[in-house]
């Protein structure tokens, strides 16, 4: 997660959303831990666009 934070450029607001969102596919899927797998869905779901219009 820490270097996927960098590499995004994620700041403190972004990486709460993708850890919540993370934390919430780990609850549908009945897990009681975040996994790679989780946050890997979560950063999928953030919108891309973002990133174009600040660069």
């Amino acid at each position: 997660m820490a270097e996927a934070y960098e590499k995004l450029a994620l700041n403190m607001r972004g990486y709460y959303k993708v850890i919540k969102t993370a934390r919430t596919i780990a609850d549908l899927d009945g897990d009681k831990d975040i996994g790679c797998s989780h946050l890997a869905e979560a950063m999928r779901y953030r919108p891309q666009e973002q990133e174009e219009k600040w660069k």
